[in-house]
């Protein structure tokens, strides 16, 4: 079984463009990678999730401007 790797708020931020406020939005609205929490840590994302969630919206941009 291989880790996943985790990366925090402001690598997710660099890495989709947009601010924490927004991707609490997306969060609470079901349309962002929930983070993964580890006691006391802070929270961190499974960046493969991420990359996905960027991959999805990428395409789905794609296939609107069609």
């Amino acid at each position: 079984m291989t880790e996943a790797t985790l990366i925090c708020l402001a690598d997710v931020m660099k890495k989709v463009g947009l601010k924490k406020s927004w991707i609490d939005h997306l969060m609470q609205q079901g349309d962002f990678p929930k983070p993964v929490r580890r006691g006391i840590q802070p929270e961190e994302w499974v960046e493969k999730k991420i990359d996905e969630w960027i991959i999805n919206k990428t395409s789905s941009r794609k296939k609107a401007q069609g």
